[in-house]
């Protein structure tokens, strides 16, 4: 197997072919690597504009490419078919810095072959997410190829940056610093339809019925979609039904025991729903991240996420925990002057401060499976905890008073984190797996 490292340039120039502005490939560097990450070869051509001859100064200035050399240049046809056979017929990985290079690139295919398919890209590989990942860069940011560079130690002196020629070798060498075969694979996309339906996939802001994108005949009720979307709601509204059974059932066995016991009660319920808000902010946004990266096919983030996720519950809990276990009596007397009341709650309140971790892992195990669209699952462990919290309340509450609900609620959270955490777990590798098999 051999990498093909390759960088571009290109001029924005209006044509009324494509009616609009049209990004012209001027220059095309590139370098092979092979499987020992040995440079074993260079290519490069310009590229004589045939759209607009006139340059960009940003371009010039940049490039210091000038018209005078790219006259001297071939046809955008002639230069792919260079490409194609300086590539040659042995297994290959085409790899750029970040996918703007192959979206022009394949923007330019379309101009002058009729086509977007690239013909010889079978595999491909975008070397900025896989370096800013092998270095344990923040994703949120691009990378740029000199940042990289010094983050690396590679040294930029005796190269002219912006010219393609330079800029894949200094992406070559990066890739020589990064490389390890089984992350590589990892990120590494077979070119297919669906590769290039993803890499080309934009997300359009509609605001007017009649715009020419909206296909009026598309504007029906799918059943399909319609039974789908009630197979999440109606498990979705089953877990919520239950819980809240489950807090009355247990509230209504409190009432032996006064009504302070069961004011206290309440308002420690709200100090805990105050609690789970901070656990069900970490739970959606898991549940977007995984949806997103699920559906782009980056399996191995949603293990990341799954990860980072479990991580902030735990750091979290150990802040809020805290204080709930040093003031439980000045929290809840935020609510309450009455002493009875007070000391009910605090009672509820200190006792179940760390035992909201079991409460947290929960929240985020059922956040990951509500990303994987498995809402059986959380609804049939929900409906489990539930089940065990009224019991034990039912036989505890009598013998010791608010501390057997305490008991009976830390079990439940329990119960849940086993079911669903042994599930996440498996499931969590397995997409892992199924990743390095593709």
């Amino acid at each position: 197997m051999q990498f093909i490292v390759a960088d571009l340039e290109w001029n924005g120039a209006y044509s009324r072919k494509a009616h609009g502005y049209f990004n012209e490939i001027i220059e095309i560097g590139a370098v092979k690597l092979n499987e020992a990450m040995e440079l074993t070869s260079r290519f490069h051509a310009l590229i004589k504009p045939v759209v607009s001859r006139k340059l960009s100064e940003v371009v010039t200035g940049l490039t210091s490419i000038t018209a005078e050399e790219l006259d001297e240049g071939g046809t955008f046809q002639t230069a792919v078919s260079r490409l194609r056979k300086w590539i040659g017929g042995e297994d290959a990985v085409f790899l750029t810095w970040s996918t703007t290079d192959l979206l022009v690139l394949m923007e330019n295919c379309r101009y002058f072959f009729g086509s977007d398919r690239i013909p010889f890209l079978d595999r491909y590989a975008d070397l900025q997410k896989y370096c800013q990942l092998r270095i344990e860069a923040d994703t949120s940011q691009q990378m740029g190829l000199s940042k990289a560079c010094e983050r690396l130690g590679i040294s930029e002196e005796d190269m002219a940056l912006h010219r393609a020629l330079d800029d894949s070798v200094l992406t070559g060498q990066v890739l020589q610093k990064v490389y390890d075969p089984v992350s590589f694979a990892e990120q590494m996309a077979v070119v297919d339809d669906a590769f290039y339906d993803r890499i080309t996939f934009k997300n359009v802001i509609l605001s007017d019925i009649d715009s020419p994108l909206i296909k009026r005949s598309e504007l029906r009720f799918e059943r399909r979609m319609g039974g789908m979307v009630l197979s999440y709601a109606w498990a979705a509204a089953l877990q919520q039904a239950v819980v809240c059974i489950g807090r009355l059932l247990v509230q209504g066995m409190l009432t032996p025991l006064g009504t302070n016991t069961v004011t206290g009660y309440n308002m420690s319920l709200r100090i805990e729903q105050f609690l789970f808000c901070f656990s069900q902010g970490v739970s959606a946004a898991m549940v977007v991240c995984l949806s997103q990266n699920l559906g782009h096919g980056d399996r191995v983030r949603v293990r990341r996420f799954y990860r980072v996720s479990v991580c902030v519950e735990a750091a979290l809990i150990a802040v809020l925990g805290t204080v709930c276990f040093l003031f439980p009596s000045q929290i809840v007397g935020l609510f309450s002057d009455n002493g009875e009341v007070i000391a009910a709650g605090a009672r509820y309140t200190g006792t179940m401060a760390y035992l909201y971790l079991f409460a947290y892992m929960g929240e985020v195990i059922q956040g990951f499976f509500r990303g994987l669209g498995r809402l059986r699952l959380t609804m049939v462990a929900s409906l489990l905890q539930v089940v065990l919290r009224v019991v034990l309340s039912y036989f505890l509450i009598p013998v010791w008073g608010m501390y057997g609900i305490c008991v009976a609620v830390a079990s439940g959270w329990v119960l849940l984190v086993l079911i669903e955490g042994s599930y996440s777990v498996r499931t969590a590798r397995a997409l892992t797996m199924e990743k390095r098999e593709e």
